[in-house]
């Protein structure tokens, strides 16, 4: 069974986690136990797990007291479950901490969709302590990318979003703007912010409210901003859906916009900035600086606990042929779009960089050779199924990638590769061939001979 990550239940009530442990195991995690928090604390030095999940409403300690003193150790995302699910108790667990609350008798469909969602932010997270945790070489001074804070509220109600963006400026600070749902920012304004809260009207069906979501959620390019929806008396097993189809975190309605400025700040609390200096400066990818170092810890994490993953070598074809004919300016303005295919049409917490002036990296983490393909496959259909459009111009052209797949072992002598430098070569190999054969395209490097 795939391991879908380590998680740590928190509760006094020995047959709350029994139960809580049969749920999430037969979903695929690991699950590791405590009773108070003094357990817990060893649990989490030991096995850092990727989400805790406490009731802390028996415990004789504080909330604010419990989370003060997991978050001496790594941060790992907490879900608070509560008894008294009240608007005030929501609005203390999170002042105390948490990053998620849901409410007794947990559901068990809505945990487990809400665990994905966090995962999703943990796995993206982890990508950023790798690169933390490699010393990162940087000899100048710790100036990071901290662009100001600015939320995006999509409501087609503009009395009802006037108040929502007026509450979340007073509360959360920074900058609100009101958006109209059906006509979304183009795709470089999508990309300044850092938040969005997408409000229904109550005429919309589940699955109207659902094509909002991944319209919105593929429409981000530059950055994952975080995305909230806001719907009414939403059933529960809408709320997973929309959670699973990219959404950050679901709330009923805005009743309370404090609640709804809490939740924005527990989501982007978990979103680190980078130095200034990892960013590429055209396409605002993370450059080869940045991806080298997390690529090496992954390297090395997957030799110690024999994970399996993946990198893609992604090269954008013929660019000097398109510099001499059009100019600089316009294959700059080319690979930007093609980098914001890329980001578009890959998950927010994979790893996407520019490695070269023509190749991007993807790291994807747990992939095998056969999930990795259809990645790659769906990488190079994002950039040659529509024509880049040039600036200034009403001309177009037609580019097309080449993207080469390496895995963490040689799939068919189970070798494992213990070198970065080696697996992107092996990338970059994959990635020739497919240049010169597209019929091959992508081609998976350590196949055997027919």
């Amino acid at each position: 069974m795939i391991n879908r990550g380590k998680l740590l239940v928190v509760d006094p009530i020995p047959t709350n986690r029994v139960v809580l442990r049969s749920i999430l195991t037969t979903a695929g995690y690991s699950v590791a136990l405590a009773e108070t928090t003094d357990q817990a604390m060893v649990q989490v030095r030991q096995h850092a797990p990727d989400v805790i999940l406490a009731n802390t409403s028996h415990q004789t300690e504080a909330v604010a007291h419990f989370f003060a003193r997991v978050g001496m150790v790594p941060k790992a995302p907490m879900i608070l479950a509560l008894t008294a699910d009240t608007m005030e108790a929501r609005v203390r667990a999170f002042d105390a901490g948490a990053d998620d609350v849901i409410s007794r008798p947990i559901d068990q469909a809505l945990l487990l969709a809400r665990m994905r969602a966090l995962m999703r932010v943990r796995r993206s997270l982890m990508l950023e302590e790798m690169f933390l945790m490699t010393g990162n070489g940087l000899s100048e001074g710790a100036a990071l990318y901290t662009p100001p804070l600015r939320i995006g509220v999509l409501c087609d109600d503009p009395d009802r979003g006037r108040a929502i963006r007026n509450g979340l400026i007073r509360i959360a600070g920074g900058e609100c703007d009101r958006l109209p749902v059906c006509d979304l920012p183009d795709r470089k304004t999508l990309g300044r912010y850092d938040a969005f809260v997408l409000v229904p009207n109550a005429q919309c069906d589940p699955a109207e409210i659902l094509e909002r979501v991944q319209q919105t959620r593929t429409s981000q390019v530059g950055k994952a901003a975080v995305l909230i929806v806001a719907v009414c008396d939403c059933p529960a097993p809408l709320v997973a859906a929309l959670l699973d189809a990219g959404a950050d975190d679901v709330i009923d309605g805005l009743r309370d916009v404090e609640e709804t400025a809490r939740r924005i700040k527990a989501r982007l609390s978990n979103r680190r900035s980078i130095p200034i200096s990892c960013r590429d400066a055209l396409t605002g990818l993370p450059n080869a600086r940045y991806a080298l170092p997390v690529l090496n810890r992954q390297v090395s994490l997957a030799a110690r606990k024999d994970d399996v993953f993946a990198v893609l070598v992604a090269e954008l074809n013929d660019v000097g042929t398109l510099t001499a004919r059009h100019g600089a300016a316009q294959a700059e303005a080319v690979m930007a779009e093609v980098a914001a295919r890329l980001r578009t049409n890959l998950p927010a917490d994979v790893l996407l960089a520019r490695l070269t002036e023509t190749e991007f990296l993807v790291l994807l983490p747990g992939a095998g050779g056969a999930a990795a393909r259809r990645t790659a496959l769906r990488l190079c259909h994002a950039v040659s199924d529509s024509p880049c459009g040039l600036p200034g111009t009403q001309a177009s052209i037609a580019a097309r990638l080449s993207v080469g797949v390496a895995l963490s072992y040689i799939a068919f002598t189970g070798t494992a590769i213990c070198r970065t430098e080696q697996l992107i070569q092996h990338a970059r190999l994959a990635a020739a061939a497919a240049h010169q054969d597209p019929s091959e395209a992508p081609v998976l490097f350590g196949r055997p001979a027919a």
